[in-house]
């Protein structure tokens, strides 16, 4: 429920989240940072034995813990996103975009793209902006005919917070940087780093000098532990990736998780 500092102390999270803070801590449950499960199983009695290594990277501590169910909350990791040129010096991912930001260790002076879909590339645009970083474009990779098909259901979350809270990121973003729509192909070239951006739009192919490319194409369930562990996964068609199979609940198709 926070991060720690250079100290060892537990930074205090926003006050939105206080609440949510005292009551787990009221819980009587345990907090384990900069933990890493490896390894869980089943018993014989159904309870469970969870190997957790935790602590600091120079002095990690093992322990076993019992558990009489095991919730997995493994979250999701970036979508792949390959392209030609991919590998090159100065091609990141809109997260690791994020945390040289957060770390001070970007600088603002390179000629930077981002280029592909989902709400983290629209939020790391403002960062940028805020850094002072020189962003070239942003290349939006999403079809035109997926938009067409989301606003014939944006009669649903119409007036909810987090539609609102996006449509003003978006015009926030769109008045301060150029937004090139419709991109079909993206290729990045250079010797050994990135030094230029080619892109393709139904109006053709237009090239920018580009010395820091940030790529993202949404979110997708991270399933190595749940697979791990037994969990079954299926294939979503519509959003293109595997996902848990689970009950009305929750629970996963094995008993107790």
């Amino acid at each position: 429920y926070g991060a720690r500092t250079a100290e060892g102390e537990v930074q205090a999270l926003p006050s939105d989240d206080d609440e949510l803070v005292a009551a787990f801590r009221r819980s009587g449950a345990t907090a384990v940072f900069d933990a890493t499960v490896w390894m869980a199983r089943m018993r014989g009695d159904g309870s469970f034995e969870i190997g957790v290594a935790h602590g600091p990277p120079d002095a990690r501590d093992i322990r076993l813990a019992s558990a009489r169910a095991l919730i997995v909350a493994t979250g999701a990791i970036p979508r792949p996103f390959p392209v030609p040129g991919g590998m090159l010096r100065g091609v990141i991912t809109a997260a690791d975009a994020a945390a040289l930001l957060r770390e001070a260790r970007y600088e603002s002076n390179r000629r930077t793209v981002l280029a592909g879909s989902g709400l983290l590339l629209w939020e790391v645009a403002p960062e940028y902006l805020k850094a002072r970083v020189a962003l070239e474009a942003l290349a939006v990779t999403t079809p035109r005919a997926q938009r067409w098909r989301a606003l014939s259901r944006a009669w649903r979350v119409i007036g909810s917070p987090d539609f609102l809270r996006g449509l003003a990121l978006e015009q926030h973003v769109r008045h301060r940087v150029r937004v090139i729509r419709n991109v079909t192909s993206i290729v990045a070239r250079g010797a050994d780093r990135v030094e230029t951006l080619e892109l393709e739009t139904a109006r053709g192919i237009e090239v920018l000098r580009v010395e820091t490319l940030v790529l993202h194409q949404g979110l997708v369930p991270e399933m190595n532990f749940g697979s791990a562990i037994g969990c079954a996964y299926r294939w979503n068609d519509p959003q293109a990736c595997f996902e848990p199979v689970v009950d009305a609940w929750g629970g996963s198709t094995l008993a107790g998780r």
